[in-house]
């Protein structure tokens, strides 16, 4: 299995570990990740990993000895490395004994109360939140080949390098040639869904030592792509074949009204999220979503 990065949070909380803990995957829009970890630290514990290339540092914030900061990775895009820096917030967290634990990133909005949040999870103890679809799908055009295929993941000022690779690549595969980029041979079912999560603590341990017992599993992952999207679905699927007491994302993303991929919200989806049973709303960003996140934190404040 990945090793977690050294040193397992450097602020170590001494008051006693909260039933929810609550983990923050961030790298842009500081002011936002600043409203959303004032308003959680209140209530839960509170993981923050934040982009090692992000241009702002998590120390400089007014919370920043109220949180536990796991060590900075440099993640890329759709690259296991975001799935190892999930790995450390998870490994950092499950040390300190949480009955829960919610993955959301630094571009969410709450959309219910802290009190609210606390009473949803802990009145569904005994189930999981996480989407977990089988592969293939059309929804994502099968799928099958961000696993089977090993790609380069750069920065973004290669990104023009590496998708001349992948050019390449595609057409050897094409006229017939084998090469070191092409199909890796895969065992068992697997499942896809969005990153962000809601997990029982029982179900966390399962999953650290699934990655321990099965560390030619973690290896399918390491050369991925979006592997965060399938990693720990499939684990749990695996896990419980039946997908008893596992149910939808926590977590709301629009991936169908646009115009982005998935929709940044603003002012006018207002109405439709406040209706929505899910804790938490993604995608938002400024100057786009200022109206709306000042509304949204202001109806939940209580």
């Amino acid at each position: 299995m990945p090793e977690p990065s050294p040193h397992a949070g450097d602020i170590t909380p001494t008051k006693p570990a909260s039933a929810v803990a609550v983990l923050i995957m961030a790298h842009a829009q500081p002011e936002l990740l600043d409203k959303l970890v004032s308003r959680l630290s209140e209530s839960f514990d509170v993981y923050l990993h934040v982009d090692k290339a992000a241009p702002f540092s998590p120390r400089d914030f007014s919370w920043a000895s109220q949180v536990t900061h796991v060590p900075r990775r440099r993640t890329y895009w759709g690259a296991f490395s975001v799935t190892k820096a999930i790995i450390d917030l998870l490994t950092v967290a499950r040390a300190r004994g949480h009955e829960h634990y919610i993955l959301i990133s630094g571009q969410d909005v709450p959309l219910k109360s802290n009190a609210d949040i606390y009473d949803f999870v802990i009145g569904n103890k005994g189930k999981d939140f996480i989407r977990s679809i089988k592969m293939p799908h059309p929804g994502i055009q099968g799928g099958m080949e961000r696993l089977t295929r090993s790609y380069w993941h750069a920065p973004y000022r290669y990104q023009g390098v590496r998708r001349f690779v992948h050019q390449i690549v595609e057409f050897l595969a094409a006229v017939g040639y084998r090469t070191v980029f092409q199909e890796k041979i895969l065992s068992g079912d697997f499942f896809y869904g969005e990153t962000w999560f809601t997990l029982r603590a029982e179900t966390v341990d399962a999953i650290v030592a699934y990655m321990a017992s099965h560390p030619e599993y973690v290896d399918v992952f390491t050369r991925s792509r979006l592997g965060e999207e399938i990693f720990f679905q499939t684990i749990i699927r695996r896990l419980r074949p039946d997908g008893r007491d596992i149910e939808d994302t926590t977590t709301f993303v629009d991936w169908d009204m646009g115009p982005e991929s998935p929709r940044i919200f603003d002012i006018s989806d207002l109405g439709r999220l406040s209706a929505r049973w899910e804790l938490f709303a993604r995608k938002v960003a400024l100057p786009k979503s200022e109206e709306l996140v000042n509304e949204l934190y202001l109806r939940t404040e209580k």
